[in-house]
């Protein structure tokens, strides 16, 4: 996926990146420095009378940190921090980079 690096090996999918490529949660307790913008989004079902709307500003596609986070895809393609960064994980592993 555009040069990163992707983990189709559980139930959502998993992208190592240094910027969202899509809208991203804000993620309070281990969030990465994002630079970029936030933005609330709404919208509707055509035929239907109800709206939708994020309840939370998401980070907008570009956004970016300056270190490589693993981020985990949903069905409605938003995108979670998820709970490893790889690097760390490899650092804990005896790994080196």
């Amino acid at each position: 996926m555009f040069g990163c690096k992707v983990d189709l090996a559980k139930g959502d999918p998993e992208v190592e990146t240094e910027r969202v490529l899509a809208h991203a949660e804000p993620n309070g307790k281990a969030q990465p420095q994002l630079r970029g913008n936030l933005e609330l989004l709404r919208g509707w079902d055509y035929g239907k009378s109800d709206h939708w709307r994020t309840e939370i500003p998401l980070w907008v596609p570009g956004s970016a940190s300056g270190a490589a986070y693993v981020w985990r895809i949903d069905a409605w393609g938003h995108w979670s921090l998820s709970s490893v960064r790889r690097d760390e994980t490899r650092r804990r592993d005896g790994q080196r980079e």
